[in-house]
């Protein structure tokens, strides 16, 4: 029951967002500062649909549709990309336990094996480059740099 009420919370918190801006809320902010428990606890209740219609609302767009509509391809690809991705079970990879963010010490980020530009130019399909087993934790330096090799 005390779930369902936070859960209310933070949704209702959300429709706040999609009319003011992130900069409003507090499990955002948080989210993009790193504080992995509030972040995670948004992330487990807030679906990529809803985070989706928030970038529409927050770019003039009524609907994730017509947003999505605007997109170069590449854009969208990623997106898709995205979207596979965040529904695989990322707590069975290995280091998932160690996932930070850029410029923390010790931290792990995730990683497409087979990366998602490579995927979008030799056009192979976005739910291949989300699948489990192209994704892997890094360390979050040696991800960054990887694509510079």
């Amino acid at each position: 029951m005390l779930e369902k009420k936070v859960e209310q919370q933070v949704l209702s918190r959300l429709q706040v967002d999609l009319k003011e801006g992130s900069k409003n809320n507090p499990e955002i902010v948080a989210w993009n500062k790193g504080n992995k428990e509030q972040g995670r606890r948004l992330n487990s209740i807030v679906t990529f649909e809803q985070r989706m219609q928030g970038i529409a609302k927050r770019n003039g767009y009524e609907t994730y549709e017509e947003y999505r509509a605007s997109l170069d391809a590449w854009e969208a690809y990623k997106i898709d990309v995205w979207r596979i991705t965040n529904q695989q079970p990322l707590h069975l990879l290995e280091n998932y336990n160690k996932r930070g963010i850029n410029g923390e010490d010790g931290a792990y980020t995730l990683d497409h094996i087979y990366s998602i530009r490579k995927g979008f130019n030799n056009k192979i399909p976005p739910e291949d480059i989300g699948q489990f087993s192209n994704l892997q934790m890094l360390p979050w330096l040696d991800n960054i740099t990887k694509g510079w090799k």
